[in-house]
């Protein structure tokens, strides 16, 4: 049985693209005999997700996982090259969106219109438009798009104000501003000419401004530059990207940022001297280690934790225990606790731009899956370097970027992040953004409160821990600030518990 149903795989593997198939790809026993197992899950009628049994159709994972697959897939089977992506969608990939959008957009040469319902409440809008479709289509991860530069003259006004990252990100990825009028001659479409000359002129861009101008006096018309966008100022400092990766992560932290201005924390514990802040540290671990791994999804005692921490579970030993993941996610985080007390020892009094995280980040890392390690339940690679394939957050409709962007993310997210001298901004936001970036295989969420906790005590205030009662709450925060880039709920959310981990704190002491 089971050697057949490995020849049943191999066919649905080898049919399928990038893990989805069409059930008309398949014999219908072979068909039948998957979707019985619960190897197939269903997308829409004949289109199916390849799957392990243990992942759940119901969660959006699985789906937001494969999202651009099925997208793809279907598209250039229905349509082949009789299709293309809107100038918003295509913009939306271009820019490289790390949200799964509610909706995709898709222009056809024929078809008629209709909207084809998708799992988690995502759809596909169809519309016919042969008389405006592109004359050149460009391709882009496999999918028919609009050139940046035709998409940023068919965009509406509103775009500056309701997509304004993408806004600044496409106008900042076009090379000449040529590449722009060339569409806005041709097109005659000189209106828009006013509104991009004066998105422009807001991000400082006066060469770009004076080339528009020209070419548009070649029809005519006099450019009368109208700013667009809706904020005091640009947020990004080059004049032009390469990679519209990277510049996320700056566009990211300096909106927020402004968010959060006038509205942080004051320090409880300003003052307190650092042998009086170590065991208030101290005194925390146990009610810490047993929320945060709980968080994560592990099964762990507050019993195991006290025992990692005593020193009484020995791996080496217990055979029992050395089987036991949880017990080895446990000792791990000990291990990093104990780093970040000693990073905390050697900054305490420092100014929180004056403190060097170096290699901490990753140290902290490294001290959370060592034991897995060592144990011989993981591969020594799990503690080198950052992640090497995708990931995906259960249940968020934020995809975090494809691995090889990785390291360029970190460099400029540890570069902002050295740069900061706001202690609640620089804890709240450098928490967040580690967890955005997700640039570990494991351990982002745990890894990223060690910062945040270290932030925060080296600048007054009291260890906080995320309660495992909250998880629901903690993570619909993040994903508010992921998807939606809107840092308040987390931002309440982290004011909230820090709150009621000081009242902890001060009872523990009593």
């Amino acid at each position: 049985m089971n050697k057949k149903l490995a020849e049943d795989l191999k066919l649905a593997k080898e049919k399928s693209r990038d893990n989805i198939i069409k059930s008309s790809d398949l014999p219908d026993t072979l068909f039948r005999r998957l979707r019985k197992l619960n190897w197939l899950s269903e997308i829409i009628k004949g289109w199916y997700i390849l799957k392990t049994p243990d992942a759940d159709d119901g969660e959006s994972t699985l789906w937001y996982g494969n999202f651009w697959s099925f997208i793809n897939y279907y598209l250039s089977e229905k349509y082949n090259n009789d299709y293309c992506l809107s100038a918003m969608s295509s913009i939306y990939l271009k820019t490289e969106s790390t949200s799964i959008p509610e909706q995709v957009i898709v222009i056809l040469r024929s078809g008629g219109n209709r909207t084809m319902e998708l799992p988690f409440g995502t759809s596909v809008l169809f519309y016919q438009d042969k008389k405006n479709f592109p004359e050149a289509v460009e391709e882009h991860k496999g999918l028919n798009i609009i050139s940046l530069a035709r998409a940023i003259t068919l965009v509406p006004e509103n775009f500056y104000v309701n997509y304004l990252n993408e806004a600044e990100l496409s106008l900042r990825m076009i090379k000449n501003a040529g590449e722009i009028t060339s569409h806005l001659v041709d097109n005659s479409q000189p209106v828009k000419a006013d509104i991009i000359a004066g998105a422009y002129e807001f991000l400082g861009k006066d060469d770009f401004v004076e080339q528009i101008k020209k070419d548009m006096d070649l029809i005519a018309y006099t450019v009368k530059p109208k700013n667009p966008f809706n904020r005091p100022a640009p947020m990004l400092t080059n004049s032009r990207i390469e990679s519209p990766v990277i510049a996320r992560v700056e566009l990211l932290w300096k909106k927020l940022k402004g968010d959060l201005k006038g509205i942080e924390v004051s320090p409880n514990l300003a003052g307190v001297k650092l042998e009086d802040m170590l065991e208030r540290v101290d005194s925390i671990y146990l009610h810490d280690a047993y929320n945060s791994l709980s968080i994560e999804g592990y099964a762990v005692t507050e019993e195991l934790i006290k025992k990692i921490a005593d020193g009484t579970f020995d791996s080496e030993v217990s055979d029992e225990d050395k089987k036991q993941e949880a017990a080895l996610a446990a000792k791990g985080y000990y291990l990093s606790f104990q780093e970040v007390k000693k990073f905390i020892k050697s900054n305490y009094g420092k100014k929180v731009e004056d403190i060097n995280l170096g290699n901490e980040i990753q140290n902290w890392y490294r001290q959370l899956f060592t034991p897995k390690v060592q144990s011989g339940l993981a591969k020594a690679s799990l503690l080198t370097g950052y992640r090497n394939k995708s990931v995906f957050i259960r249940g968020s409709r934020h995809t975090p970027v494809n691995h090889s962007f990785v390291a360029d993310m970190m460099e400029k997210y540890e570069q902002i992040l050295s740069e900061e001298d706001n202690p609640w901004i620089k804890a709240v936001l450098g928490h967040f953004i580690l967890v955005y970036i997700h640039p570990f295989p494991d351990g982002n969420g745990r890894t990223s409160r060690f910062l945040m906790n270290s932030i925060l005590v080296l600048s007054g205030y009291n260890w906080t821990v995320i309660r495992q009662s909250e998880k629901k709450n903690y993570f619909k925060a993040l994903e508010c600030a992921s998807v939606e880039n809107k840092i308040d709920e987390f931002n309440n959310f982290i004011k909230q518990e820090l709150k009621v981990s000081s009242a902890w704190a001060e009872d523990k002491k009593k």
